[in-house]
């Protein structure tokens, strides 16, 4: 774990929980002429996923069906606040929650937005906010909401 994780992300958070959890993100690659872009999965697009503003982590495991269109959603600008040219599925997601939560909506409010209205497909999802890490929301593709 600490090939993929500098001692700062630790420090970020002050909690006795821990979410393990392991996945292999959905990236749609590029294709120029007939060579496909191949190389290792970047550690930008391991989980968990941290919004710009350092308000959140998500966990996500499943297929946002509509990921590709989804991307379309996220402004220029939250889109350049990701250190990457090809946003996972999980990093989408990330970044639809950021926009909403600057709007000022709680982070329930943003995430139960996100899902009822923009996600499709099989997913489970997991979200701690930073600043009360004692408390994670768990959603699954119906939208039910867990807390623990």
């Amino acid at each position: 774990m600490n090939q993929a994780f500098d001692t700062q992300d630790f420090e970020k958070v002050d909690s006795n929980m821990t979410i393990l959890h392991s996945r292999f993100a959905e990236v749609r690659r590029s294709y120029r002429g007939s060579k496909e872009e191949v190389g290792a999965i970047p550690l930008n697009h391991a989980h968990p996923n941290i919004d710009y503003k350092d308000r959140f982590a998500l966990f996500h495991n499943g297929f946002i069906a509509n990921f590709d269109e989804l991307k379309q959603d996220i402004s220029p600008a939250l889109f350049n606040r990701y250190d990457t040219k090809c946003l996972t599925d999980s990093q989408v997601v990330t970044a639809l929650i950021a926009a909403e939560m600057d709007k000022n909506l709680t982070l329930k409010e943003a995430l139960k937005n996100v899902v009822e209205q923009k996600l499709l497909g099989t997913y489970r999802i997991a979200v701690m906010e930073i600043t009360n890490p004692t408390c994670i929301l768990f959603v699954k593709n119906s939208g039910d909401f867990s807390f623990s």
